[in-house]
């Protein structure tokens, strides 16, 4: 390692410890050591101690000097002085300008960072597909630096900086989730997504994400399947039949259950419908095909088969098309 790393990695180090004091020295020989690692340190400390320092133009340029020697975190950070006024004119122009470039390299947090301010329209026209698009990269996208430490202790800024892009990536599974499940952000509503973006932040340790998902409506079940598809004959003339108020007789309404469980996807709400039918008319078969059905979609799903419906209406009065 040479010895601007390390001079760096002292100071980082320093920075973690909670030092009370910073040395202006030790400021000038990270400013003056023209290294990126050492830019970005020289950044945070400023930022620490800035109460005490009251020098905001020297972190701004120290995040700008470390973006340009090619760290895109410090990038992202001079962006973000652009965006509040900090150090620099505000100018939320040239905020999107820093982290359009920044995210360009794998940043998380810019593309977080892009993601708010197109949803909010923080100084630009806002562009909601656009937010989609950067919190989708932010919540999906590699971490760097992904060979560091993660959660144990920091050797040097890399270490924070991927443990800050890593809460950063949960965050933005959180607000993905947050934007489909509430439709007064502007997005149309999709419960379905809203869950899978929970279910991605919980199974990354977000204890918010596992607590929005007993909150969501039940998932809605996935078109069943007979395990053994009920066969059926090819269809035939089906004469008219007496029978009872609906006028079909126990065969035919047995033979519509069956054609209904065989069209691709089954509708194994009218399947039921006739099955039942049948069995009323006392077919032979009719009962075993009922409780198929009903081993396959589930007896709750069965059970709203026959919402507000009997056997004297045509099974097809008020059907919900189920399948």
């Amino acid at each position: 390692m040479n010895a601007a790393y390390d001079l760096a990695t002292m100071a980082f180090h320093r920075y973690l410890n909670g030092d009370q004091k910073v040395s202006r020295k030790l400021l000038r020989d990270l400013d003056t050591a023209n290294h990126a690692h050492a830019s970005l340190v020289e950044g945070f400390l400023r930022l620490k101690h800035d109460r005490t320092l009251k020098e905001p133009k020297q972190v701004f340029s120290a995040f700008k000097k470390a973006g340009e020697l090619g760290v895109p975190y410090g990038q992202f950070y001079a962006g973000l002085c652009y965006a509040n006024g900090y150090g620099t004119r505000k100018n939320r122009k040239t905020a999107e300008k820093r982290y359009l470039e920044s995210a360009g390299d794998g940043c998380i947090n810019a593309m977080f960072a892009l993601g708010k301010m197109y949803r909010l329209g923080e100084g630009i026209e806002p562009d909601l597909q656009s937010a989609l698009n950067y919190f989708e990269r932010a919540a999906t996208v590699r971490v760097k630096y992904s060979s560091r430490v993660g959660n144990g202790p920091c050797e040097d800024i890399l270490d924070l900086v991927y443990s800050e892009e890593k809460d950063v990536q949960l965050l933005a599974q959180e607000q993905l989730a947050m934007l489909y499940e509430d439709e007064s952000y502007g997005i149309p509503q999709d419960y379905a997504a809203a869950r899978r973006w929970f279910k991605l932040a919980a199974e990354n340790g977000s204890a918010y994400a596992r607590g929005e998902l007993k909150k969501l409506a039940p998932q809605p079940p996935e078109p069943p399947r007979l395990s053994r598809p009920i066969s059926c004959p090819a269809p035939v003339p089906i004469p008219p039949t007496a029978g009872g108020p609906n006028g079909m007789g126990r065969a035919e309404a047995y033979l519509r259950g069956q054609m209904h469980c065989s069209v691709q996807p089954p509708n194994y709400q009218l399947a039921a419908r006739y099955f039942l039918i049948a069995q009323q008319y006392g077919h032979p078969e009719a009962k075993q095909a009922l409780e198929a059905v009903k081993a396959t979609v589930g007896e709750q799903v069965f059970n709203r088969f026959f919402f507000a419906w009997n056997p004297a209406h045509h099974p097809e009065a008020q059907a919900g098309g189920s399948k």
